[in-house]
């Protein structure tokens, strides 16, 4: 087969990355978007030497688990992988996956009921005045009024710094606690527009090109009653509540009276457990 081909397959597995995997004699072919049992119409994108990639010309057979997408950068950005199958799919596929990789151990479900706006944290670009992400493989850039997948908060300053000039800025930082946002420029914005943004109440902490400039130097997060200060170069779960159910994971199946947290970043792994289990009378030192 060769690029620009066309032929009709039958999508009999997916992957990770919301792909359908379709074999024609001994070729596998990973087709974007196309999910299990689906009778897809196909163009060949690319040829590798052990695989070949597709996108979708036409839907033949639409699967029970396809949604309309409800992002419409989703075909161009590359930031999401499954929003064209339900949310329950979504975590069946990945929970397959897991199981796929670690046969012989138990698998802990993790879902969080949060489909949209659950993301703490988002970077973005900049590029002949426009804001957003990149396409994906590409520096190509997709500009955005907001992301469905990002806090509320954090969609409210990306409405708020569009209206700005930008033509001096490289990318943008934003955090939020959903109740508080910290900002990190690299670049800089003129002193109409820097004076504005300072005016907002809920711009906790503003950073430019690493140098705090405004507010607070960190962001806090109260994560089950134990406060945890993020700086901007911290490394910090970007949806808070699977963190917890996370971390409620670990410390169920932890033991032993000593606890190594090692790279451990900002250390919310050993802080979480330290004094969740204090509380259970099993109290690490």
């Amino acid at each position: 087969m060769n690029i620009g081909d066309i032929l009709t397959v039958k999508i009999v597995d997916v992957d990770n990355f919301g792909n359908g995997i379709a074999k024609v004699k001994t070729q596998v072919i990973f087709v974007k978007g196309a999910l299990l049992d689906e009778e897809v119409e196909i163009k060949i994108e690319k040829v590798n030497k052990r695989y070949l990639n597709a996108s979708i010309v036409e839907i033949k057979e639409k699967s029970k688990d396809r949604v309309e997408v409800s992002c419409p950068y989703y075909k161009e950005c590359g930031g999401c992988s499954f929003l064209h199958t339900s949310f329950d799919n979504e975590n069946s596929i990945k929970e397959d996956y897991i199981k796929r990789l670690f046969p012989d151990i138990k698998v802990n479900k993790l879902v969080c009921e949060d489909e949209y706006n659950y993301r703490n944290k988002v970077a973005l670009h900049v590029k002949g005045n426009r804001l957003g992400f990149y396409m994906e493989n590409s520096n190509d850039l997709v500009e955005i009024d907001k992301c469905i997948l990002l806090d509320n908060l954090i969609n409210k300053y990306i409405k708020i710094l569009k209206e700005y000039d930008l033509s001096n800025v490289k990318s943008i930082m934003i955090r939020s606690n959903s109740k508080d946002v910290m900002i990190m420029i690299d670049g800089s914005l003129n002193d109409k527009d820097l004076i504005n943004l300072i005016s907002n109440k809920d711009l906790y902490s503003l950073y430019f090109n690493d140098k705090f400039i405004y507010g607070n130097e960190y962001l806090e997060f109260n994560i089950n009653n134990i406060r945890f200060t993020v700086y901007p170069e911290s490394f910090f779960q970007v949806n808070t509540k699977c963190m917890i159910r996370l971390y409620d994971i670990i410390k169920e199946n932890s033991f032993g009276d000593r606890l190594l947290d090692l790279y451990c970043g900002t250390g919310t792994i050993g802080i979480y457990l330290k004094y969740t289990w204090s509380r259970k009378s099993k109290k690490f030192y």
